[in-house]
């Protein structure tokens, strides 16, 4: 029994060499593999498999700051481990506390460098049954109401998931819907702070309210706000999203959650439909049905919330090692 890798030096070394041409992505691949392995022992796996997380066409998974591994045993459920990003670990590890299990993967352990969760099926993501669809534009829009509710959910829990793509991060699973990566997420803004953005939407919606806030003449760091001033429908965006009855604190966060999402669907849309479609002119169009889902999820109970199997409030105990 031994902790073994499949992983050919070639591969290591093309990785290697496509990271050192950006400074920010360049990661000592041998170290981490190293690392790797020392985590999987002090799991107390003796016989184990480390391997790259590939794509449903082979390709070596990565991000932008780190490079996840999976991790295959006869005895232990496949994993995936990761070391935390680079933005907030602390932050980072709160969040997957929050999250493991739930409306994210379980997380089996944690180290003061790294974590493992459980391994997901990369050809259930969201990218992929677009990808594969006779009619990605119908299914596009699928995904975003799916989309949509994940997000409702996220909101709720008090967390905003800062990615400027989502779609190839949330899951259809046998056990619900899933997101990972959640390296960039972080809580809600309570107060004024450091946040320029929040401290900024914050002083004007308590000022003159949310109605007036998203009516006035420019709400700049709200940009979806701003791009479908002229779009017939954007009365209807603003009576949806009065219609949550947010606070102050709550309709800040919940407009720049929303903000990010925008630029995400518009990414969306260039990625697969660069051909046909340019500038902000289909996120623009599909994002008032995208924010019209979003209020009907977020007003849903906290049971009804609960027999999809997510939890509002829980806080998972994770194995740390």
């Amino acid at each position: 029994m031994a902790i073994t890798s499949p992983i050919r030096r070639s591969e290591i070394a093309g990785l290697v060499d496509r990271r050192r041409k950006d400074s920010q992505k360049e990661i000592k691949v041998e170290r981490l593999l190293q690392e790797a392995a020392t985590f999987v022992k002090r799991a107390g796996l003796t016989d184990a498999t480390i391997d790259f997380l590939r794509r449903p066409n082979g390709a070596i998974a990565e991000g932008s700051a780190r490079i996840p591994l999976v991790v295959t045993s006869p005895d232990h459920p496949s994993f995936v481990v990761k070391r935390y990003d680079m933005y907030d670990a602390q932050q980072e590890i709160a969040v997957l506390r929050r999250v493991s299990g739930n409306i994210g993967p379980k997380v089996f352990y944690m180290s003061p460098t790294m974590y493992a969760e459980e391994l997901l099926d990369h050809s259930k993501a969201l990218w992929y049954m677009i990808y594969d669809s006779d009619d990605r534009h119908a299914t596009l829009e699928q995904a975003l109401d799916i989309s949509a509710g994940l997000y409702a959910f996220l909101s709720r829990m008090g967390i905003i998931y800062d990615h400027n793509h989502f779609l190839d991060e949330f899951y259809i699973t046998d056990k619900g819907l899933k997101i990972t990566d959640w390296g960039t997420a972080r809580f809600f803004s309570q107060e004024l702070g450091k946040n320029e953005a929040f401290n900024e939407v914050f002083t004007q919606i308590s000022s003159v309210g949310l109605e007036a806030y998203l009516l006035g003449r420019e709400p700049w760091r709200v940009y979806f706000a701003n791009d479908l001033k002229r779009n017939p429908e954007y009365p209807f965006v603003v009576s949806n999203l009065v219609g949550l009855n947010l606070n102050p604190v709550a309709a800040t966060n919940v407009l720049l959650e929303l903000s990010k999402v925008y630029d995400a669907v518009h990414i969306a849309f260039e990625s697969f439909f660069s051909d046909v479609f340019s500038g902000w002119e289909p996120a623009k169009k599909v994002f008032p049905r995208f924010i019209r889902m979003f209020a009907q999820r977020y007003k849903q109970s906290d049971d009804m919330y609960a027999d999809q199997g997510y939890r509002l409030d829980e806080i998972s105990v994770i194995k740390e090692i």
